[in-house]
């Protein structure tokens, strides 16, 4: 399995690929990493990730902009928000926009093993999540 990372913030970016490494047991070959949505859709083309964690707010373009690209490249694009807004409009938003799930930040491993579990499917999860 595959993962992206789309997250301005460095230090969020580690914390979500540790969880994704330790709790989910993807490899550091298989997690992308992208500092803005801009370049996270031109990876996205070539990557072709199994799931994308897409940060709300950003510099330039922001998560609910960027779901609208994604699934002009691909329709059946697993998008998982994630953000540290509790605000109820973005979290409708964001799935009516075509988001698969909705992180609340700070992350918990085990609430992203469940989104993982909830997106992708059961032949591409990784054996510790099946």
């Amino acid at each position: 399995m595959k993962a992206m990372i789309v997250e301005d913030t460095a230090i969020l970016r580690k914390i979500m690929r540790d969880i994704l490494k330790e709790f989910c047991g993807l490899e550091d070959g298989n997690i992308h990493e992208a500092a803005d949505a801009t370049k996270a859709i031109n990876d996205y083309k070539h990557t072709r990730p199994d799931i994308v964690f897409l940060d709300i707010s950003m510099p330039g373009m922001n998560g609910k902009e960027a779901i609208k690209h994604f699934l002009a490249i691909d329709a059946d694009a697993k998008i998982v928000m994630f953000t540290g807004s509790r605000n109820e409009t973005d979290v409708k938003e964001c799935i009516s926009a075509g988001a698969k799930d909705y992180l609340v930040k700070p992350l918990s491993p085990q609430r992203v093993q469940e989104s993982v579990r909830k997106v992708v499917s059961s032949d591409k999860l990784p054996d510790i999540l099946k």
